[in-house]
């Protein structure tokens, strides 16, 4: 994970509303997976697992930072276990 002087560099230029979902986001990631490796791009952060590939062949997930709001994107979410169905979405 990014040391905390380097994330708070790059929350800054985001509304702080948006921060503290990012930061959650983030305290969970590295709650599930602390070995994870994490990148900064250009739309946000980037987590995966260095000793299996890079982000995308060994992607988790990312943090998008969008202007008015966060998203959370499965590298590859259709391929997810889901016993409980937790990631089932209809209309």
């Amino acid at each position: 994970m990014l040391p905390l002087p380097d994330l708070d560099k790059y929350l800054q230029q985001i509304q702080p509303h948006l921060q503290d979902i990012v930061r959650e986001l983030r305290n969970i990631i590295a709650s599930i997976a602390p070995t994870a490796t994490e990148t900064v791009h250009s739309k946000g952060f980037s987590y995966y697992f260095v000793e299996r590939g890079g982000p995308v062949s060994a992607g988790i997930c990312q943090i998008n930072i969008h202007r008015d709001h966060i998203r959370l994107a499965f590298i590859h979410g259709a391929f997810l276990p889901d016993p409980k169905g937790l990631l089932i979405f209809s209309f």
